[in-house]
């Protein structure tokens, strides 16, 4: 979703932006308070999305293990993602039975892209107005498969290009 008037700037843009509804811009508006907090309480110079998205699993779905930033071979980061925010659209009370989950390999080796060397498994279930907020170059996380349709708005705080340390990553995480 984008905001009215935000026009695409690089190939990597969503192809298809619809104007925000009023619900889901006012979720985007309280993920992005909590970023702000975060930004400032850590010193981690997070700047507001341009854009964020509404993930809509139907039953047999889900998405694979991955990190929503990496370092590729010279060790740059691909992408300017540093939090990733996620608001479940989903009824409050959301069975275990139906799966769904988002699954988060705590602190799993940077070079592990099935979880393997996870020290924790967490699951975590989408109940409606639950807030999932994570480092996006740190955590290995998938979407489980879901018996039911399965909402999301996901939104991803990217830094601030003149804070040190935003390009280059640290060996521990290559």
């Amino acid at each position: 979703l984008a905001e009215e008037g935000d026009g695409a700037e690089d190939g990597a843009e969503l192809l298809e932006a619809i104007p925000c509804p009023p619900s889901c811009r006012r979720a985007a508006q309280a993920l992005e308070g909590a970023a702000a907090a975060l930004s400032s309480g850590l010193g981690i110079g997070l700047l507001r999305p341009r854009r964020c998205m509404v993930a809509c699993y139907e039953p047999g779905s889900f998405y694979v293990a991955h990190r929503d930033n990496s370092v590729d071979d010279a060790g740059v980061w691909r992408n300017e993602r540093r939090l990733t925010a996620i608001a479940y659209l989903n009824e409050d009370d959301w069975p275990k039975e139906r799966g769904g989950s988002l699954r988060c390999y705590v602190d799993a080796e940077a070079s592990d892209a099935s979880g393997a060397t996870a020290k924790q498994i967490v699951d975590v279930l989408p109940h409606g107005g639950r807030v999932a907020l994570f480092d996006s170059r740190r955590l290995l996380h998938e979407v489980r498969p879901t018996s039911s349709q399965r909402l999301a708005l996901s939104v991803w705080f990217v830094a601030d290009p003149t804070s040190p340390g935003q390009s280059q990553a640290s060996p521990g995480q290559r």
